[in-house]
């Protein structure tokens, strides 16, 4: 998964995840545990972020207090997407509503005489 750098980006990954956890509450018993210290996460970082916005004096401050909230909801959010993939398989397409890439078989390789086979009964059909 691609890292994301900007707040906007994080916090709405963050609420995506979040928000599949609902959709999918009956497949995920348990997530609780895992699914409420990001809920505290994010609306502590938006605190953050709107006194860095709104008080000057004390930016440098608040923006290490911010930086430590957001890798800690980096934290949150990397131990809720390991529980749904332990909780619904490393393999599951639904995987992908949660950020988590799912294992796929890879396609097999045809040889290069099966590929000129191939094209060569294709040009003789036509």
């Amino acid at each position: 998964m691609s890292s994301k750098n900007s707040f906007a980006d994080l916090v709405r990954d963050w609420e995506g995840l979040l928000e599949a956890c609902a959709d999918n509450a009956e497949l995920l018993a348990g997530v609780e545990f895992a699914r409420r210290p990001l809920v505290q996460i994010v609306k502590q970082v938006k605190v953050l972020k709107a006194m860095q916005t709104m008080t000057e004096d004390s930016r440098r401050e608040t923006a290490r207090h911010l930086a430590e909230a957001c890798e800690a909801g980096r934290e949150a959010a990397r131990r809720l997407r390991g529980f749904v993939k332990f909780r619904l398989g490393t393999r599951s397409e639904r995987l992908a509503q949660f950020g988590v890439a799912p294992l796929r078989s890879r396609q097999r390789r045809r040889s290069a005489r099966a590929a000129r086979n191939a094209v060569c009964k294709v040009a003789v059909v036509s």
